[in-house]
């Protein structure tokens, strides 16, 4: 039962769901490119792991999406009659591209996180490998700088 049925009450519940789709479709464009934004704030690549392996177990496991189950609960309150497909399936499937090549924009998007994801560790292994001989380079330069000054 909807906590409150009145129009007003119904125009906040159906704005709640409308916004939880918009929520949702930030999630699949985050977990389709978040690896890639990772590349410029690595911080980004926790949080990028934790959104594909949740995006990766609903498909695995077959779970429904808790955005999807808070948007039809929200259609409920507004007094909606919820759609019972998920989300892909009414606004990216057949809408951004023909469901005919489902699978092969999957495959596009892992090869995507999984290229971004290579990318983020070998500029890790980079910048980590890069800084020691920096350093080294630095100290060398101070310890041979003094030894310079010392022997004048």
């Amino acid at each position: 039962m909807a906590p409150g049925h009145d129009g007003a009450a119904d125009v906040i519940w159906s704005a709640a769901a409308d916004a939880t789709v918009v929520v949702h479709l930030l999630y699949l464009a985050f977990v389709a490119v978040g690896g890639l934004l990772a590349l410029r704030w690595p911080w980004l690549l926790w949080l990028h792991l934790a959104a594909v392996a949740w995006a990766v177990s609903i498909l695995v496991v077959g779970q429904d999406c808790p955005l999807t189950e808070l948007e039809r609960t929200f259609q409920g309150w507004a007094d909606e009659v919820p759609d019972g497909r998920g989300f892909v399936d009414r606004f990216v499937e057949g809408v951004v591209y023909p469901e005919r090549f489902t699978n092969a924009l999957r495959a596009a998007i892992g090869a995507t996180v999984v290229g971004s994801w290579i990318a983020c560790w070998r500029q890790r292994r980079r910048t980590t490998t890069d800084q020691p001989s920096s350093v080294r380079r630095s100290t060398s330069a101070q310890g041979s700088q003094a030894a310079t000054t010392s022997s004048t």
